[in-house]
């Protein structure tokens, strides 16, 4: 049970850290991965004062959405690996 909890919770705190918002590191990868019109949007967010706060309120109120999907997926691996469904 601990060790369910521990990857749940994981799993959730590496979705939510990995948000495209300027605050978070998801907004770091967008930067070093994204098309050139992307990382310039991006590095004149970086220098508004209140808009990394704006970032981390909707990174706030999607991150319900985005977690119960990734927890209804991770419940269904581990059940589906522990059957047998997806031996």
């Amino acid at each position: 049970m601990a060790l369910s909890i521990l990857a749940n919770l994981n799993l959730l705190l590496g979705i939510f850290n990995l948000m495209p918002f300027p605050p978070l590191d998801g907004a770091g990868v967008v930067e070093g991965a994204g098309p050139t019109p992307v990382v310039q949007l991006y590095e004149k967010l970086r220098e508004q004062p209140m808009l990394p706060m704006l970032g981390l309120l909707v990174a706030w109120y999607s991150f319900g959405y985005l977690a119960s999907w990734a927890l209804d997926l991770n419940i269904f691996l581990a059940l589906g690996v522990r059957t047998g469904w997806l031996a």
